[in-house]
């Protein structure tokens, strides 16, 4: 709906196409975080902008009053999400809003933003959580092109085509006010009545990367790339306005099939390669999977488990029917009582007494452990006082290392407890 009230139909079907195909839209489609849904309620947001400040609306106010809960949503889902009001506020300096849009649209951000200062301030405490950002520099610009872009062979054909469809959306279409089907020609006197593509989806997709790399280079780092998946759809504005503006250079349908055929083409061969490695699980930073399939195998009734951090615990949790089955010996508060997603573990120093009853216990580790911190290594070293142990077998999986270890001269006729 948006692309066809900014620019017509012909430019909401293919750019429709072109995001849902992308590269980015595939591989952020299958993450259980946030990113993609950010990504829709910031589509919802700048729709919702769009209807309030089309120069010949007849009533704006209820499209700012939905603004400002989809505002908050943003922020809520992904702090960083809340740049896309600067990019708003550059569309109506962009496009010469009058006074008293501004002042309803300040109004109105101002009221979404309410809640989200506290709930910024409260994530200062997370700071440590992104200590790894990088800093600032050209790789890193040049990786962020080619994330958008899908990849580096996707460059080149995306960007001209984006840059096309930046020059065809400069002024608005005729009729784009009403949501009229407008050709992709020449605009009319008419068309002025509208918003102009360009002024939506250009500041839309640059800002928000362009603030983030600004304030990393004068404090700390706080920008990463999948942290601007909710630009990528300003990108299928650009790239629908520029294979609509492709296909309207000829009137014979024929010359059209082919001119977009070989857009189209342009487009999706290069991105071959990157939706195949996508779906590889060599594109996992972890395979779970193997590790869970190694508990399904060799598991028995009365095992123990001891994660040797909380992060290992949370990535357990995703095959809950595995690791569900062992006995986790070193979680002291269950993460739903913990109000977390690792629970809190108990203490290097109780483990020992804890796996005295087991004859068996799994141990499991995970890459962001590495090099292991002195409670790791604490709690490695609890498990061993605990045996004496002999090693059944290691696991090694993308992401970490699983060991089952068997207690060595189990007295006949004990019997394996839980806890």
């Amino acid at each position: 709906m948006l692309v066809r009230r900014l620019h017509g139909t012909s430019a909401a079907l293919l750019g429709g196409l072109a995001f849902a195909v992308a590269v980015q839209t595939s591989r952020w489609s299958q993450e259980a975080r946030s990113y993609a849904m950010v990504a829709a309620v910031a589509v919802l947001a700048t729709y919702l902008l769009v209807r309030a400040v089309e120069p010949d609306a007849r009533r704006r106010w209820p499209w700012f009053a939905c603004y400002v809960p989809a505002v908050m949503a943003l922020g809520f889902l992904h702090l960083h999400g809340v740049l896309l009001v600067a990019a708003h506020g550059t569309t109506l300096l962009l496009m010469r809003a009058a006074p008293g849009i501004w002042a309803r649209w300040l109004a109105a951000s101002a009221l979404a933003a309410a809640p989200l200062v506290p709930f910024a301030l409260a994530a200062q405490d997370q700071t440590r959580q992104v200590e790894w950002l990088p800093e600032p520099s050209w790789d890193v610009v040049w990786t962020q092109v080619q994330f958008v872009c899908g990849s580096r062979p996707l460059v080149l054909p995306v960007l001209a085509i984006a840059l096309i469809g930046a020059v065809a959306g400069f002024r608005p279409r005729a009729g784009s006010a009403s949501g009229g089907t407008a050709s992709t020609g020449s605009a009319s006197t008419g068309s002025r009545r509208g918003v102009p593509l360009t002024a939506v989806a250009v500041p839309w997709l640059v800002l928000p990367t362009v603030l983030l790399l600004v304030v990393s280079m004068v404090g700390d780092p706080m920008f990463y790339y999948r942290y601007t998946v909710y630009t990528l759809p300003a990108l299928g504005l650009l790239l629908g306005a520029g294979l609509a503006w492709l296909v309207a250079l000829s009137s014979r349908r024929a010359v059209q099939a082919v001119v977009l055929a070989v857009a189209l083409a342009a487009l999706v061969v290069p991105s071959l390669e990157a939706h195949d490695v996508i779906r590889r699980v060599q594109s996992r930073p972890e395979n779970m999977r193997k590790a869970a399939n190694a508990v399904r195998n060799n598991a028995r009734p009365g095992d123990a488990i001891v994660y040797l951090a909380g992060v290992v615990r949370w990535t357990a949790a995703t095959y809950p029917d595995a690791f569900g089955r062992l006995d986790d010996v070193g979680m002291r508060v269950d993460p739903v009582t913990a109000a977390n997603l690792k629970g809190r573990d108990v203490p290097p120093r109780d483990l020992r007494a804890k796996l005295a009853r087991y004859d068996r216990v799994w141990v499991m580790n995970h890459r962001e452990l590495d090099p292991h911190g002195p409670i790791v290594d604490r709690r490695e070293l609890a498990v061993q006082a605990a045996g004496p142990w002999r090693e059944v077998r290691t696991w090694t999986f993308r992401g970490g290392w699983l060991i089952l270890f068997e207690r060595v001269d189990v007295p006949r006729g004990r019997q394996r407890t839980s806890t």
